[in-house]
Order: C-alpha cells, then structure tokens, then sequence
C-alpha cells in the first residue's frame, strides 16, 4: 500500500466523524495562509484534528498508581476544551491546544498546496481519478452524518487531492529526477541496515466455528508449525530459499489449518512485507522485535505474540527477489517522508497568515460532533 505524507491531515477524520457548525451564518472561507484560500470545511477538518489529538494527549497523560484519568471521550465539547492536561511536563488548556493544531494543520495544508504549484506539479488523471472515487466512497458512507455537520463532497475531494499531492511532492523533490535525488544506493542501503523485509504467514489459531481453541490444540498447531520450518531448515542449503520456503508452506498449512478448523487456500500462504524499526517496536515485543531484527537473509522466525495468531517469518532481500521496483517508494518515505513534513511544516509556518478571526469564532470547537446520533 502506497503510504502518504500527510500525515496530520488524518484519514480517521473522514473515516469516523468530521466536525461542523450548521448556523445560518457559517462562512465559506475563513482566510487564508499565503496564496492557499482556507475553506471553511477544510478548517473544521483542522480543528477536529486538533480535538482528536487533544482527546489522545489527555489520555496519554502520566498518573499517580492509585489515580486514574478523567472520561474525556464521555465529556462535551465545551467541557473538554474547559480541561487542562499535561503535554510534554507542561499544563495546557485544551482548548489552547486544539486551536495551536488546527492551526499547524492549516499551514501544513497550505505549504503542501503552494510548494506543489511552485514546483510545477500537476496530478495526473489517475490521481485525479483516484481522488474522486476515494471521496465519492467516503461520501456514500458517511453522508448524512456530513451534511448534518454542513460537510460537503468538495472538501472531502480537496482533502484526496491533497493527499495525492503530498505523495507527488515525495518524489518531486527525492526521487530520481527531483530536486535532491536520493541515489538507489542510499535506499538499499537504508531498506538492508534499518528495515526487515520478509516472506511471511499469518496463522489465525480460531476457527470458522470456533473463536477460541484449546491448549491442547495450540500446542498440536505450535508443533505443526515449528515442523515446517525445521524441514524447510534442514533442506534449504543450495537451493532458491524462497521458492522452497513457499513449497513447504504448501505442503504442510493445509493439516495446520485442519487443526484449526479452516480450509486452506492458497490466498493464505505469503505475504511479502516491510517493516520498519518502529513498526517491529510498536507491534511486537521487545525480545520478539530483537529476534526479528537479527535474522540474516534466509533465516527464518516463528511468533505467537498476540495470542491470536501464529506468525511464520523468512527474510528476505527483495532486490534479489525482484521486489525491489514495488519497495522503493515506501523506502523513500519511511527515509525522508519524515523529513519533507517538517521541511512543509516550517514552509507554512513561514507564510504569511491571513485568517479571519471574526469567520473562525462563527466556526467554534464546541460544536464538534464526535459521534453520529
């Protein structure tokens, strides 16, 4: 899946609910941030961003042993934003904050807007195309609960268009023919020393009927599990490991899946997949993540961390394998996509800002919804 720069502007905020004002006198623009007009529904997009990212830095806050947070998702609005929480050893009003993200959520928005213009940048009608199926999709699903909150079709189209923007930007400036280039060097380099790419398997340890299973057949799936890769092991020595690693899958899965009472197909057998330091760190345990991060090429690895599956690694080098053309732009951005939104992010902190505050007050936090009625 392509990942995408722009990151603040967040997809759950299309997803879940959007905020919205539906007084008689809401504006159409609430100014703008140097030549980027700001919509009024791309400014209740921003606030409700910067809601949500107060509601999860209250809920992050550090407590006392015998004290636990406040309900923060139960309170209104106008309560919430009444709150003082604690982000980075410092007390913060909420509504404060909520105001200071919406905020660099705009200058971002323009900053990506204005460097894409600068720049020459034209999405393609794929893109174009892309967008307004995307938008369309998220339109017809939650459309009622937009046009309760005043949110149009066109905003949410403006935020795809955007987003494809940002994903051209990435490679407008580090790509190959962009403006710093990074050399394919740099990337494999990166994708080997900071990254683990691998063939991999999934094995849910419920079944169709069943969603839990017993000790007994845990084990027995445990074993099972652990016999394919001891063979694919013993065998692997002068051969193409991955296509024998896939041969063995096929040959031993289906009594895995027997034992957990699913049928199995082929569309369960491998996954090719990146992950980065952060991912291992955030999805697994540490001792797992360091046994992950210490397999060579051709070794292989089996996890149940969460309980509910066994997972069945093999690593692989993908410029070997040929999926390094498919890889290169996730590298990309797991490398510089970090860099190139704080690069935009301090752009439109620099532009000049001609938002009106009369047409925001017109457009309060308080009247955010965070659930459909």
């Amino acid at each position: 899946m392509k990942k995408r720069i722009v990151s603040l502007l967040c997809a759950a905020a299309l997803t879940v609910s959007l905020a919205g004002c539906t007084l008689s006198s809401t504006p159409d623009t609430v100014g703008s941030i140097g030549e980027t007009d700001i919509g009024a529904g791309m400014y209740l997009l921003s606030q409700y961003q910067g809601y949500y990212a107060a509601l999860d830095a209250a809920n992050a806050q550090e407590v006392a042993e015998d004290a636990t947070l406040p309900n923060y998702a139960a309170m209104s609005p106008k309560e919430f934003l009444g709150q003082t929480i604690t982000v980075d050893e410092e007390e913060v009003l909420v509504s404060d904050y909520v105001a200071e993200h919406t905020l660099k959520n705009l200058q971002y928005y323009a900053a990506v807007d204005s460097s894409f213009a600068q720049m020459g940048g034209e999405l393609s009608e794929e893109s174009i195309n892309q967008a307004n199926a995307d938008a369309q999709s998220i339109w017809d699903a939650n459309q009622d609960l937009y046009k309760k909150n005043g949110f149009s079709l066109a905003t949410v189209q403006q935020y795809q268009y955007t987003l494809h923007k940002a994903d051209a930007l990435l490679d407008m400036v580090y790509g190959p023919n962009g403006t710093q280039p990074v050399s394919e060097e740099d990337l494999k380099a990166h994708m080997q020393n900071d990254m683990l790419f691998v063939h991999y398997v999934m094995v849910p340890l419920y079944g169709a009927q069943n969603f839990s299973m017993t000790d007994e057949n845990t084990a027995k799936v445990t074993e099972q599990c652990k016999a394919i890769l001891d063979d694919f092991n013993q065998n692997k020595e002068g051969t193409d490991v991955y296509k024998l690693f896939e041969e063995k899958l096929k040959a031993g899965l289906p009594a895995v899946y027997e034992t957990v009472g699913n049928t199995f197909t082929e569309e369960d057998l491998i996954i090719s997949h990146l992950l980065p330091n952060a991912l291992l760190d955030t999805y697994y345990s540490p001792e797992s993540a360091e046994a992950l991060r210490a397999l060579n090429v051709g070794d292989t690895a089996m996890l149940a961390d969460s309980g509910y599956a066994i997972e069945i690694f093999l690593r692989a080098d993908p410029i070997a394998t040929g999926e390094w053309d498919g890889l290169r732009t996730n590298v990309l951005y797991e490398v510089y996509g970090q860099i190139l939104q704080d690069d935009l992010m301090e752009q439109g902190a620099a532009m000049e800002n001609k938002l009106d505050e009369a047409a925001m007050r017109k457009l309060p936090a308080e009247k955010i919804t965070l659930q459909q009625a």
